[in-house]
């Protein structure tokens, strides 16, 4: 009851630049912006509206920010426009479930990793470029994105009417995305288990839920020259939790590409 009602609280009554920085300054914006395409399809987790709500925010035009969203129709396969936004990008954001994209679209995904540029991955992205062949003719899947770009296989997802509590993974408390983050935080509706981690993983955060061994929730992968940041958290209630807004802020901090030498904006 107290979380669905954070919940809404954090819709009906923006945030604050105080509440999101926890108090402290903003510096000056940088000298050009670094320009985030969002890609939204997936249909269970309603992130077509919390995620574009904590967005525009946190990464707003006066800390740095240019936006583009891309909202697709799950059931169409289509992200129309993402692209041309990727084009420019500096920085793709993504929370997307089991997607056969066009052609040019799932190429411009791909461009943007090669060419070195993060992702910011969310929740069912793990599994969010494959369709398991139910997507319409002639649209292309990219089945092992999970293992390949966000750096482990997706599993399952476990525990759906259990709490999960969430620490810091071993050494990783004092790594820059998760500071300021308040630990332990906890949230419903279970966690995913994900399997075939690989060598460059580093696990940030580990969600435990009873009954089942501990498991990775949040971490940083590379992809060629591409840095990755992915978490399994995501969930509605979850994007009106102060630490999972946290976690978001730095890692996007963590991950963003200038297009200028401009010194960083001071963060959260």
């Amino acid at each position: 009851m107290h979380r669905r009602l954070a919940f809404y609280l954090f819709f009906l009554f923006p945030l604050t630049s105080v509440q999101i920085l926890n108090g402290e300054p903003v510096g000056s914006a940088r000298n050009a912006p670094t320009k985030v395409v969002i890609a939204i399809a997936e249909p269970g987790y309603h992130t077509d509206k919390t995620l574009p709500a904590l967005a525009e925010k946190i990464w707003t035009k006066e800390r740095g920010y240019e936006l583009s969203i891309i909202q697709g129709d799950p059931d169409k396969h289509d992200l129309a426009g993402l692209d041309t936004a990727l084009k420019d990008a500096d920085v793709l954001v993504m929370s997307v479930r089991r997607q056969a994209l066009p052609a040019a679209q799932l190429q411009a995904i791909r461009d943007h990793l090669a060419a070195g540029k993060p992702l910011l991955a969310i929740r069912t992205s793990s599994h969010g470029l494959t369709a398991k062949g139910k997507g319409p003719a002639g649209h292309p899947e990219w089945d092992n994105f999970d293992v390949e770009v966000i750096g482990a296989g997706f599993k399952t997802h476990a525990g759906h009417d259990l709490i999960a509590t969430f620490t810091a993974a071993k050494g990783a408390a004092d790594h820059e995305i998760l500071d300021g983050v308040e630990l332990p935080f906890s949230s419903g509706g279970g966690i995913y288990f994900s399997t075939e981690f690989a060598d460059s993983v580093k696990p940030l955060l580990i969600g435990k839920l009873e009954g089942h061994e501990p498991e990775p929730v949040a971490w940083t992968n590379t992809f060629g020259k591409a840095k990755v940041f992915y978490t399994s958290l995501g969930q509605e209630e979850e994007f009106a939790s102060p630490s999972f807004q946290k976690l978001l802020w730095n890692a996007m901090e963590w991950l963003r590409v200038l297009p200028s030498d401009a010194p960083t904006a001071e963060g959260p």
